[in-house]
């Protein structure tokens, strides 16, 4: 279960006055549950042992009104609760590409068995429905919100010191982008980020790009192989894996955010640039669209257009305070008590 989701659902409960909550973590280590977003005590960790999830799940799981599951592989052993209990509901959250298509001919009778399915994007649900045929009143788009303790934008100032020690200077225009960097994720659109740092510096000398995230040996090799080659090393700024204390300063140095990603299921780090104060840059093809509120809140490139890439870059460069997006309706939207609201009433829906 995500801690956000966790989160909400602890905090509805609490609010309703319902029964007990319980969160249940397949992959957690005991003693990893913090009490930051919901109390330690409801989290029962299962350290992978996955056969032991399962056992317990099925022996207890019948005792819970609603089981809210995280992820579509979860999906099996909660039906089998199901049957043994059939007045117990089963909702999934669905967050992107891993239900984008059916992973086995099982899969399309195992998401029907769920009575309420959430979709992080409008573009996911499209793409779950497809294959799925899940009915309009099953299928909810709930978008993923910001984290509540996500340190506020210039809380820690814009750190000179870490511009410094990057050779960021004062009228340098920084890009960012965070993701993980591997050969799993060249859908982000980095590479064409690149290429079009190499056009672009010879008109705005200053460009800079911050590849923010933890990278593989071999991706990193080939990014510096490609930069290399484009003779930007001077331009573009590898961070490796940063904390969430650090992430923070790295918004507050960089100038705007552009990831023209094509598998998006919705794109966290969409709404957290634009939390921070940032200009966006996405893909028009996923659930990017959704992170950007349908355009309301950043520009949409193709992803497999540099020139569409470059001249965006352009627009933003040329004008920054136009593409610069209002916080408050940032919040208003992707907030997370917008969030606990939204799947308090989602939940509360009980339609068959």
């Amino acid at each position: 279960m995500g801690r956000l989701a966790g989160k909400a659902l602890y905090e509805n409960s609490v609010q309703q006055g319902r029964g007990q909550l319980a969160i249940w973590s397949l992959h957690d280590q005991t003693g990893d549950a913090t009490s930051r977003y919901f109390p330690a005590r409801i989290v029962r960790a299962f350290s992978n042992h996955r056969l032991r999830f399962v056992l317990e799940l099925l022996l207890k799981g019948p005792g819970y009104r609603q089981i809210v599951l995280s992820h579509i592989n979860l999906l099996w052993p909660a039906c089998l609760v199901k049957m043994i209990a059939p007045r117990t509901r089963l909702v999934l959250i669905a967050h992107g590409i891993e239900v984008w298509q059916p992973s086995s001919r099982f899969s399309r009778y195992l998401i029907n068995k769920c009575d309420l399915v959430f979709p992080v994007s409008n573009y996911t649900k499209s793409r779950l429905q497809q294959w799925s045929g899940l009915p309009d009143h099953k299928i909810k788009v709930l978008n993923n919100c910001l984290d509540p303790f996500l340190p506020a934008p210039g809380q820690t100032g814009k750190s000179s010191a870490l511009a410094n020690s990057l050779g960021i200077q004062p009228n340098d225009f920084v890009w960012m982008m965070l993701s993980r960097l591997a050969a799993t994720e060249h859908h982000k659109g980095y590479d064409l980020v690149l290429r079009s740092i190499s056009e672009l510096r010879s008109t705005y000398p200053g460009i800079r790009y911050i590849l923010a995230g933890k990278y593989s040996d071999a991706e990193k090799q080939r990014l510096d192989q490609l930069v290399q080659a484009l003779d930007i090393i001077r331009q573009v700024i590898f961070t490796g894996y940063l904390s969430d204390e650090a992430l923070a300063d790295y918004f507050n140095i960089a100038d705007a955010y552009i990831m023209p990603s094509k598998k998006e299921g919705f794109g966290i780090t969409f709404i957290e640039a634009l939390f921070y104060g940032l200009p966006v840059i996405a893909g028009n093809q996923d659930g990017s669209v959704d992170a950007l509120g349908n355009g309301e809140f950043g520009l949409f490139v193709h992803p497999g257009s540099q020139q569409e890439i470059k001249e965006a870059m352009q627009q933003v460069m040329n004008n920054r305070a136009a593409f610069v997006p209002n916080r408050q309706d940032v919040i208003e939207k992707f907030g997370y008590d917008t969030y606990r609201q939204h799947l308090a009433e989602l939940l509360a829906d009980t339609r068959e």
